[in-house]
C-alpha cells in the first residue's frame, strides 16, 4: 500500500502526533457516515504529516439523511444532497476501498474487507446500520425504508411513484416516531393536502409518545403535527406489514396504501461480528470523546478502534 505523505505548510500547522506520544500512521476510516466525512475535510487541510488514511466503504454517493424530509416533499433536488464519497476522499489524500468491511480484529489491528487485509493504527467506525426491527416479516417486502442514507434517492422514486399512481385518498402509515419521522410526518402531510383527492399520514409507534430522542421538542412537535392533520397511534406496536397495511401487536390491522419504515438504528452487523461492545442498539464504551466540530480531530485511543465520533477505552491523546 503506497504512503501518502502529507506535510504541514504555512503558521500553525504541526504534525498530528507529537515527540513521546503515540505515533498515528495509518488511519482506516470504515463507513462514509457524517462522523468519517467530517474527519475527511478537516484531514484535506495540511495539518497532518506522513499520515496514511484508507476509507473503507461500499457507497460511491450518499445523501444528507437530515435532508430527508426536504427531499421527499420536493424542496430539495438529489443534486443538492448528493455527496460524491470519492471526491471527498481525493481532498484528504485518502485511499478508498470500494468494498463491504467483514470483520475488525482489534487485538491484531486488521480490517477485513473482501480480498483486502488493511492493518491500521486507529480505525474509526462510522456505518449506518440497518433499521430498528427491520427483520419483521413484510418489512423487507412491503415498507420504504429510510435507512441507510445511500438509498434516499430510491425512497424519493418510490413515494412519487405510489403517489402517482392511487387516484384517490392516500393513507400513509409511518412507522416511528423518532426525529426522521416527524419530519417525514409534516412533509408528506403536506403533500397529501395539496392533492386534489387528499390523504392521511399516521405516526405509529410502541413508545407512548414522540419523539423520544428529542422530548424538549415533543409539545412543540405534537401540536405542529396536528395542525395540518397528521394522526397518532401511539402505544402501537407493529408485527409485521401487509400490501396494504400494517398489523399490530393488538391483533388490531391499520389499513395503508404506503407505509414508511422511519425505526431508530440497529448496531451495523460489523459490530455484533467483530465483538464490540454494544447494548442491542448503541454501542457502548467507557470513555466517549467527540470530535471537536470546525476543527482539527483530536484523536484519543488506546484499543485503537473508535465509534463513529468516539473512540472505546482509556485514552491517550494524540494531536
Amino acid at each position: 500500500m503506497g504512503s501518502h505523505a502529507r506535510t504541514g505548510r504555512g503558521r500553525g500547522a504541526r504534525p498530528l502526533t507529537s515527540i513521546g506520544e503515540p505515533r498515528l500512521r495509518r488511519l482506516v476510516l470504515i463507513g462514509a457516515g457524517r462522523a468519517n466525512l467530517h474527519l475527511l475535510r478537516a484531514l484535506s487541510r495540511p495539518i497532518v504529516r506522513g499520515l496514511e488514511i484508507v476509507l473503507v466503504t461500499s457507497d460511491r454517493e450518499l445523501f444528507d439523511p437530515s435532508m430527508t424530509s426536504g427531499l421527499l416533499r420536493g424542496a430539495y433536488a438529489l443534486e443538492d444532497v448528493r455527496i460524491d464519497v470519492g471526491a471527498v476522499a481525493e481532498r484528504a489524500g485518502a485511499r478508498v476501498v470500494y468494498a463491504k468491511a467483514d470483520s475488525i480484529v482489534p487485538g491484531a489491528h486488521m480490517v477485513h474487507a473482501g480480498t483486502e487485509r488493511i492493518a491500521f493504527d486507529l480505525c474509526v467506525l462510522d456505518e449506518i446500520g440497518p433499521s430498528a426491527d427491520a427483520e419483521l416479516p413484510g418489512v423487507a417486502e412491503h415498507a420504504v425504508a429510510l435507512r441507510p442514507a445511500s438509498r434516499l434517492a430510491e425512497v424519493r422514486r418510490v413515494v412519487e411513484e405510489r403517489l402517482a399512481a392511487n387516484a384517490g385518498p392516500v393513507r400513509c402509515t409511518i412507522v416511528g416516531g423518532v426525529t426522521t419521522g416527524v419530519e417525514c410526518a409534516l412533509s408528506l402531510q403536506r403533500m397529501l393536502r395539496n392533492r386534489q383527492s387528499g390523504g392521511v399520514v399516521t405516526i405509529v409507534d410502541a413508545a407512548s409518545q414522540i419523539l423520544g430522542d428529542v422530548a424538549p421538542c415533543r409539545d412543540i412537535a405534537r401540536k405542529a403535527l396536528e395542525r395540518v392533520g397528521v394522526c397518532f397511534a401511539l402505544g402501537a406496536r407493529v408485527i409485521e406489514v401487509l400490501p396494504d397495511g400494517v398489523a399490530l401487536a393488538s391483533s388490531a390491522v391499520l389499513p395503508g396504501d404506503i407505509t414508511i419504515w422511519a425505526t431508530g438504528g440497529a448496531p451495523p452487523s460489523l459490530i455484533v461480528s467483530s465483538g464490540l461492545p454494544h447494548d442491542g442498539v448503541t454501542v457502548t464504551t467507557r470513555n466517549r470523546v467527540p470530535v471537536p466540530p470546525k476543527s482539527a480531530p483530536e484523536i484519543r485511543y488506546d484499543e485503537s478502534v473508535a465509534i463513529g465520533m468516539s473512540v472505546i477505552g482509556p485514552a491517550e491523546t494524540v494531536r
